[in-house]
C-alpha cells in the first residue's frame, strides 16, 4: 500500500476483543491504533495474492 490521504475509521467491539487487541498490541511493542492497522494490512495482502481461501475466509 503506498502512502497517501488518510481516512478515519471509527469500530465498536466487544470489549473481551478490545482486550486481547490491545494485549497483542503491547506485547508486539505497538500501541493499538497502529497494530491494528498492521493487522488489516495484512488481512488485504492475503486477500489480494491468495485470495480468500482458509483461516482467513470471513463468513457471515
Amino acid at each position: 500500500m503506498m502512502p497517501g490521504p488518510r481516512k478515519q475509521l471509527s469500530i465498536l467491539v466487544p470489549e473481551e476483543l478490545y482486550q486481547s487487541l490491545q494485549a497483542l498490541a503491547r506485547e508486539n511493542g505497538r500501541a493499538l491504533s497502529p497494530y491494528i492497522r498492521q493487522v488489516l494490512k495484512q488481512y488485504v495482502r492475503h486477500v489480494e495474492e491468495e485470495g480468500e481461501r482458509g483461516w482467513w475466509t470471513i463468513r457471515y
